[in-house]
């Protein structure tokens, strides 16, 4: 039903008066609406996203109809709601209705979030809100290379890039595994545990090492990055090709060479790659002076290498020095080995080509260092070369003939055998330490000579009356008592060490001369000498004699010698014998031969007895040539014409024939006797009596000057 009602009324301002229209409206009269939304869960619903949660909401109608209602959904997003089944229901009066719905939530979301509901109807509305608590949900992604593969070579490595997404809403602490590898083949990570929060991002970096022997070929991997609950994998293929790759090695970095013998430097090459392969080897030497080809000779063993993978081989260089004068520091060479699979695969290394340097060293060992001269010192010596290469040495010694001359060669920093040396100590070595000098001299370095002094001790070689020999040049002289005569004194020193001294003539009857002693060569008088080792000295001993009659002396020479400090007595080794003959006087008698003496009354019955002993011989030869006669008359004959031809008293001899003797013309040192036996010099004109028993021509000294004199015969005419 419906009741109509209208309003009218009168409107006044000051004087003016209106009436409006009038309002009419009609109040109808309706049923009675009521109702109430009614969600029967408490609490929050739990919500897991991606996984829809189902639930109803009920509606009361406390109206006095029944009503069909409709459920209206308000955004609520990222909540996403519906109604399963009808959108409407009815619902009579006093009665509940029920709808059926279903929520679910996007990726990502979290935490609590609520969603309205409303029902409109006859101009009334009822609202009511869920509430939903979004779970945190685990949730990742593991990317990597686009194409998914992985490509290296063996003694390689390769980095690749793995993003981590965290696009849950938990937060994650993941471990990085991989699985799949293949021999040989290393993983790496940058970030082994990972924190990850949920909507982060993280990248790691995945190193992949291949060892140099490992195996070509394509290999299937998985990286996983995992939890207690959750794990994320990601495959990826591992292509591992043929790779290329050496290495050059050498333990040393210079060597020194020379020209005595080749020298070998040695180098390794090592192929890295997977593969066979052959391997090209040169040598790159330096420009101007440092140029090693200007110095040395040098050759390579081989120019190439084939090489299993992973095996080595050693190459060697020979080097020796063909010219002197390279740089002291060295010259550069560089080895370079190349591939033949891949030409911009390439190693090398470099050394230096040192100039040896010589240089030795000499140990001597002494075994006897102490002789006498004559006698012998003996040892060994050992040669070492401290220089920096091989080289050639020869030892001798200076100074003494020891029998010693070596050449030998020697590596660096090696010795050489004990070689032996023997030295005869010099006869005329002084007393005392002396010394002698091994030298060594190198073959390679013609200018490097070493030398080392070896001291060794001359032991005294004399006796008390061995020091020195004294001696005269004539053991006999003879001398007129009105004149004098001349010899020589030898003195020689016989001990190894200088000597001094003076000489003193004594003997039997000295007293009957005059001395005068003066060194040869001097006119100054002296009897002091001085003489070193194997010295002598000569003195002019002139004798006077003091008597004019016949006598005879015998004399000798001592001597005070002082030797290393001590004086000690020395006589003459032989002595003199001196004659002096009287002045002539008439014959008084004969003197024979043998010493066979007569005095004037036996020299006259010996003169009678001769003379009567001829008479009886003729008269016996007389005799007996008569008998001869009667004989034989042809005989007789022959004899009696030879005898009285013979025999002819007034027969006159022939006359011989005369020669023609041409005078001696005298030289400058010649001169004749005169009647009285005597001889004028030629060079001081002295007068002089010769020895007894002289007979032209003869020789003697003068003792006024010293001369050779040579007597001649006197010629007749």
């Amino acid at each position: 039903d419906g009741c109509e009602i209208s309003l009218t009324g009168e409107g006044m301002y000051g004087d003016y008066t209106y009436e409006p229209e009038p309002f009419s409206f009609t109040i109808d009269v309706d049923e009675l609406v009521e109702f109430e939304l009614y969600i029967p869960n408490t609490g929050h619903v739990a919500l897991t996203p991606q996984n829809p949660e189902q639930y109803e909401i009920r509606i009361y109608n406390n109206g006095s109809e029944t009503v069909e209602f409709y459920l209206d959904i308000a955004d609520g997003a990222p909540l996403q709601s519906s109604i399963v089944g009808a959108t409407s229901v009815n619902v009579s009066s006093g009665a509940v209705g029920a709808w059926t719905l279903t929520t679910d939530v996007t990726n990502g979301v979290v935490g609590l979030y609520e969603q309205v509901f409303t029902v409109n109807y006859a101009s009334l509305s009822s609202s009511i809100i869920a509430s939903f608590d979004v779970q945190p949900v685990a949730e990742f992604s593991l990317n990597g290379p686009l194409d998914g593969r992985i490509s290296t070579k063996p003694g390689e490595s390769v980095d690749v890039t793995l993003d981590l997404s965290n696009t849950g809403t938990m937060d994650l602490d993941l471990s990085a595994s991989v699985a799949g590898l293949p021999t040989g083949a290393e993983v790496t990570f940058s970030d082994v545990e990972v924190d990850l929060d949920a909507g982060t991002t993280l990248s790691v970096e995945m190193s992949v090492s291949m060892i140099s022997t490992a195996q070509s070929g394509a290999y299937a991997i998985t990286v996983s990055y995992s939890s207690a609950d959750f794990s994320q994998s990601l495959n990826l293929e591992l292509q591992v090709a043929d790779s290329v790759g050496l290495t050059v090695n050498s333990i040393n970095n210079n060597i020194a060479a020379g020209p005595i013998s080749e020298v070998t430097y040695t180098f390794e090459v090592t192929n890295l790659g997977s593969a066979s392969d052959t391997f090209f080897v040169s040598l790159d030497f330096a420009e101007g002076n440092n140029n090693a080809t200007i110095w040395f000779d040098t050759a390579l063993s081989t120019t190439s290498v084939n090489l299993e993978p992973s095996s080595t081989q050693a190459v060697t260089i020979t080097i020796r020095e063909r010219a002197a004068g390279a740089p002291a520091t060295g010259c550069d060479v560089n080895i370079v080995v190349t591939s033949s699979n891949d030409d911009s695969v390439a190693s090398g290394i470099a050394f230096k080509i040192l100039p040896i340097q010589a240089s030795a060293q000499i140990t001597v060992l002494s075994a006897d260092d102490s002789a006498k001269p004559g006698e012998t010192i003996t040892g060994d010596v050992v040669v070492t070369n401290t220089g920096t290469g091989e080289d050639q040495f020869t030892l001798t010694t200076i100074g003494e003939d020891c029998d010693l001359s070596e050449i030998f060669s020697l590596s660096a920093g090696t010795s050489s055998q004990a070689y032996s040396w023997n030295c005869v100590v010099d006869s005329d070595e002084d007393a005392g330490l002396s010394s002698f000098t091994f030298r060594v001299t190198s073959n390679a370095r013609s200018d490097y000579v070493l030398e080392v002094v070896e001291f060794y001790t001359v032991e005294p070689n004399w006796d008390s009356d061995g020091i020195a020999e004294i001696s005269f040049a004539d053991e006999t002289l003879s001398m007129a008592s009105s004149g004098g005569s001349s010899t020589t004194i030898t003195v020689r020193n016989l001990a190894n060490a200088p000597i001094f001294g003076s000489i003193t003539i004594l003997g039997i009857d000295e007293s009957l001369f005059d001395f005068t002693i003066t060194p040869s060569g001097s006119e100054t008088e002296s009897k002091v000498f001085n003489l070193n080792n194997g010295q002598s000295t000569e003195f002019k001993l002139l004798i006077t004699s003091r008597i004019s009659e016949s006598e005879s002396a015998l004399l000798n020479i001592s001597a005070s010698v002082e030797i290393d400090g001590v004086s000690y007595p020395q006589k003459s080794v032989n002595q003199l014998a001196i004659t002096v003959d009287g002045p002539e006087l008439p014959p008084n008698g004969v003197e024979l031969p043998f010493g066979i003496q007569f005095d004037e009354q036996q020299t006259i019955s010996i003169m009678l007895g001769g003379w009567a002993l001829t008479v009886l011989l003729l008269v016996l030869m007389n005799t007996l040539r008569k008998r001869r006669k009667l004989a034989s008359v042809a005989a007789t004959l022959e004899e009696a014409g030879d005898d009285s031809s013979s025999n002819k008293p007034d027969k006159k001899p022939k006359k011989k024939e005369e020669k023609t003797v041409q005078a001696h013309k005298l030289k400058s040192n010649e001169c004749r006797m005169t009647p009285d036996n005597k001889v004028l010099c030629p060079f001081c004109e002295a007068k002089l009596g010769v020895p007894r028993g002289s007979e032209p021509p003869f020789k003697f000294t003068c003792p006024q000057c010293d001369k050779k004199i040579r007597v001649v015969e006197n010629q007749k005419f």
